[in-house]
């Protein structure tokens, strides 16, 4: 089912339903009471004269605070900066423009909100840039050593990836464990919204993935079970020697970073699928059939029109294109039929994709961060006088560093 607005999609899927059932550590809540929960706060904006196109900032941690907050901030269409709890500042609000943040509170229960409202009406702030009615997120790229950029999503561009990728990982009775982060747009997108529209049960890993025993724990325990990662947590897999547990999975994307060899054995024996996207893309570019798992493979398009240009750079075009970004506390806006190139050396083979390495010499490390080699170097030739050659090399998904003087 295809949906035009975020409005429908949420009233669909949330309104007297039964299922998905959300579990986090010390609560399990139906989406029907999410929806309840979501409603005390519209009313709670509508109190605090929040207009759509006002900035938000949230920054809480991946429990049930953080769904109401969402999603009543997506149903009045606030433009929405989402942030990692750990990473929130008391400046973070005013650095980015926004009219009200949401940080360091958790609400477990939806009346007590109502206790925090004086709070908010004084920590509403005056804007200085017009409202962004057109954007509906703000996500940061990934990055390690260099500023990430704030990507601006349109309510279009994140329904296009949900109505291109939900027919093909739709399963009923399926349970979802999330262990991705919601702030970032693999987490976001094909985490969580596809989960709500495609699952019957969501368990939330509160510790993100970092405890791989954790989530192997919750696959052991469950049935049909699905489960979107990074190569990383699959090398983790591998590392204990615990590959029943990805053969068991029912279904879930590994994006994020490059299939490497060593995981492509097992993979190929799983019913997981590649995925591949950027943050630009909101973030679905290709998709890979189950089971398909090559070294550096990106699978098929999906949702947009994908093409290599004359230096060997994929690009892509359709809905899924960005709108804005936000940076120096200005807001660029581009026309969303234009082609991007993602910076992403491929080659194409028999309507395939496979990645070669980056055009910018940064490279993606198995969790998902970008790496950018030539800061590092700099940085250690700084540090270390006499290095005079620095070579980075991989084997079996491992990496080693050569230094010569």
């Amino acid at each position: 089912m295809n949906f035009k607005t975020f409005r429908d999609w949420i009233y669909f899927y949330f309104y007297e339903k039964p299922e998905p059932v959300f579990i986090f550590r010390d609560i399990t809540i139906p989406i029907a009471s999410v929806w309840t929960g979501v409603r005390e706060w519209v009313k709670f904006f509508r109190k605090l004269s929040l207009k759509k196109g006002d900035r938000i900032c949230i920054a809480l941690p991946y429990d049930i605070s953080f769904l109401f907050v969402l999603f009543a901030s997506i149903w009045e269409g606030l433009t929405i900066f989402l942030i990692k709890d750990s990473e929130y500042t008391e400046t973070i609000g005013e650095e980015l423009d926004c009219k009200l943040e949401v940080a360091n509170l958790i609400f477990k229960h939806t009346i007590v909100i109502q206790d925090f409202l004086p709070h908010f009406l004084k920590s509403t702030r005056i804007t200085q840039l017009p409202p962004t009615p057109e954007i509906l997120f703000f996500l940061k790229t990934s990055g390690t050593t260099k500023q990430s950029k704030w990507i601006g999503l349109s309510e279009k561009n994140v329904l296009s990836v949900l109505n291109s990728h939900s027919p093909l990982l739709t399963k009923k009775e399926k349970v979802q464990i999330s262990s991705l982060p919601w702030s970032h747009a693999f987490g976001l997108v094909l985490d969580l919204f596809l989960g709500i529209s495609t699952s019957s049960v969501i368990i939330r890993d509160m510790q993100n993935g970092k405890e791989i025993e954790n989530v192997l724990s919750f696959i052991e325990e469950h049935e049909n079970v699905f489960w979107s990662t990074v190569p990383l947590s699959i090398e983790k897999i591998l590392d204990i020697r615990k590959e029943e547990f990805i053969l068991k999975l029912e279904g879930g994307i590994i994006g994020g970073a490059p299939i490497t060899s060593r995981i492509s054995k097992i993979l190929r024996q799983s019913k997981l699928r590649v995925g591949y996207g950027q943050t630009e893309a909101a973030p679905g570019i290709t998709l890979g059939d189950t089971g398909k798992f090559y070294p550096f493979y990106l699978g098929k398009p999906l949702g947009c029109n994908v093409r290599i240009n004359s230096d060997s750079e994929l690009e892509f075009h359709g809905e899924n294109v960005f709108v804005a970004t936000f940076e120096n506390f200005h807001i660029n806006y581009y026309n969303h039929s234009r082609w991007v190139q993602t910076g992403d050396l491929c080659y194409k083979e028999n309507e395939e994709y496979f990645f070669l390495g980056r055009k910018d010499n940064t490279f993606k490390l198995s969790n998902g961060k970008m790496f950018f080699t030539e800061d590092w170097e700099n940085q250690m030739q700084k540090e270390i006088s006499k290095i005079g050659e620095i070579c980075l090399l991989e084997k079996e998904g491992k990496f080693f560093l050569f230094l010569q003087n």
